[in-house]
């Protein structure tokens, strides 16, 4: 079992940004809920938030902990593309945005780059039947 704030730890230490640009406190329950979700999808896992206790049950090794954050990372880059994207489209012809296409594609190369990375993680914590 993996505790709320292990998982949180590790997506911290994966992921570095001003505290401003991280989900509120009250939020990381259903952040990790989220990142087990997208986690059990990908991998046909059975985790399972037990907010009571702030655990994820059915998940207890170090590589279910990485892909958790990674999740975590990934959602929140993907989460600031499309604030961008919103935010500053509309009016980056009107109020001089520059290198808004730079930027975008600077945004859209970080989460590929998460994507790949955790196809890499999954990847290595793939058992060896040979």
């Amino acid at each position: 079992m993996l505790t709320f704030d292990l998982i949180w730890e590790t997506f911290l230490e994966n992921y570095k940004v001003e505290d401003i640009d991280l989900p509120h406190p009250d939020q990381i329950p259903s952040v990790i809920q989220n990142a087990s979700r997208l986690l059990n999808n990908r991998m046909r896992t059975k985790a399972v938030c037990n907010f009571a206790s702030e655990i994820v049950e059915g998940l207890s090794n170090e590589d279910d902990l990485i892909l958790l954050a990674h999740y975590i990372k990934l959602v929140q880059l993907t989460n600031s593309k499309v604030f961008y994207e919103k935010l500053y489209n509309p009016f980056s012809a009107d109020v001089g945005v520059r290198n808004f296409k730079t930027q975008l594609d600077s945004l859209n190369n970080s989460v590929k780059e998460q994507e790949n990375l955790i196809d890499e993680i999954i990847f290595n914590a793939m058992e060896d039947f040979i």
